[in-house]
């Protein structure tokens, strides 16, 4: 999307962002920020899928599934991707990296 220059955002649910650089910024914040908080939960040692997606969502356990669910992996796919997490046996956990 920031690489499209794009001023303004219409998104498929919510309102409008007219400026869409500033919408981008803070929505790239918000999901570092989820980021922080698996690896936080990580350094503590391994954990299951369901224990760190209720980590992150634990204020309602309707949101465990969703979207919590698609929001949890999405997040571990990327860190993955990124070399920051392996998956085995059900556990998941930090590389040393």
């Amino acid at each position: 999307m920031e690489s499209l220059g794009a001023r303004t955002i219409v998104p498929a649910h919510g309102g409008i962002f007219e400026d869409a650089a500033a919408a981008i910024q803070k929505i790239r914040g918000k999901l570092l920020k989820r980021e922080g908080f698996l690896r936080t939960a990580l350094q503590e040692g391994p954990k299951t899928f369901m224990e760190l997606n209720e980590w992150l969502f634990p204020q309602n356990p309707v949101l465990h599934f969703f979207p919590g669910c698609g929001i949890t992996e999405s997040h571990l796919i990327k860190m993955k991707r990124d070399g920051a997490i392996r998956r085995e046996d059900g556990r998941i956990s930090l590389t040393s990296r």
